[in-house]
């Protein structure tokens, strides 16, 4: 079978060098053609490291001269992320993306219609729906067994140095850089999100928002995001509690390991036993934990999503992550920066 050919954008970054390209290169269906960035100097190092012939400094060019590409990876900035798109699925190639998928619904929604019209298939890398953990809670609050229902809590914490460029001297642009993986599995796990709330806890000199708490409300639940700055490294945790039981998800990629209790009666020597179980790490966590250190690319979540898109072109598989996630997730986006604009 004929390989697909890839053109990666921002291919210079960071984002691609450590995840993009190194599992196109993983897959055995795709052959990375070109890279495109606007860093000349830093795109002929990141081709001599991966071995990659081409490179280009606009993707116009690429697309003219790499006219066997099927697919069109942006790890781009979000604010071109519509023009980038846009261009790409006018000369007929799939487009997978980072998130979030553009700036506004109305650019969303253009991506989406001119895709249909194509056939072509759009994406995103929305890297927490690529972990198993995540699937299988889906299946638990759609079969009732954590309870009719659920609270979820989503804790995160940021640096400066965590904050991209491009989010500089936005007012809400905790949320874009860092709820966005929230926002999205609130929307997979609750199915639609009906209301919104948030509650600013503190802004710095500029009036940028620096701790904040968004409350999503939707048909199984409420979803609680809390992200706050802090001075020490970045960390995060999930907690989901029903009233049959409750779910404690350490940090991605150890999130795929969960703690999943629900104690039948208050037996206070079983409660304690399973704490100290809880203290030792089992069998499964130490095996993929070393499938992770000898394969890194091939078990990423990036992997994942990457491969699922490939097989959705190759064979009409479903998207694990399909354009209209991230339509939601920009509405959900949308409704924070309108609630914040005058607090």
């Amino acid at each position: 079978m004929k390989k697909l050919g890839v053109i990666v954008v921002g291919g210079a970054g960071a984002v691609a060098r450590s995840n993009h390209i190194p599992c196109w290169l993983k897959n055995p269906h795709t052959n990375v053609l070109a890279l495109v960035d606007l860093n000349e100097e830093r795109l002929k190092a990141t081709c001599k490291s991966f071995g990659i012939k081409r490179y280009y400094t606009s993707l116009e060019e690429a697309l003219d001269k790499e006219r066997e590409a099927e697919i069109v990876d942006l790890a781009t900035p979000p604010k071109v992320h519509y023009s980038h798109a846009i261009l790409s699925l006018k000369e007929g190639k799939h487009v997978i993306m980072e998130k979030p998928m553009a700036s506004s619904l109305e650019e969303c929604e253009e991506i989406i219609n001119l895709a249909r019209k194509k056939h072509l298939k759009v994406s995103l890398f929305h890297v927490y729906k690529g972990y198993p953990v995540v699937w299988k809670i889906k299946e638990l609050i759609a079969k009732g067994e954590l309870g009719e229902n659920i609270f979820i809590s989503f804790m995160d914490s940021w640096i400066d140095e965590g904050l991209q460029g491009w989010w500089k001297g936005v007012k809400t642009a905790i949320f874009h850089e860092f709820a966005v993986h929230e926002i999205y599995v609130s929307l997979y796990w609750l199915e639609e999100v009906k209301d919104v709330k948030v509650i600013v806890h503190s802004k710095d000199e500029d009036e940028m928002i620096k701790d904040a708490t968004v409350f999503l409300y939707g048909n199984h639940g409420i979803s609680e995001i809390t992200i706050f700055k802090t001075r020490r490294e970045i960390g995060y945790e999930t907690r989901i509690f029903g009233s049959k039981g409750k779910m404690i998800i350490p940090p991605f990629p150890t999130g795929v390991f969960k703690w999943l209790e629900m104690p039948e009666q208050r037996n206070f020597r079983k409660i304690i036993s399973k704490e100290f179980k809880r203290l030792i790490p089992p069998f499964g966590m130490i095996r993929e934990g070393m499938k992770y250190l000898l394969l890194r690319e091939k078990v990423l979540a990036h992997y994942t999503i990457l491969n699922n898109f490939v097989r959705s072109i190759l064979y009409n598989n479903e998207l694990i992550v399909p354009p209209e996630e991230g339509l939601e997730t920009i509405r959900v986006l949308k409704k924070i920066d309108e609630i914040c604009k005058d607090v």
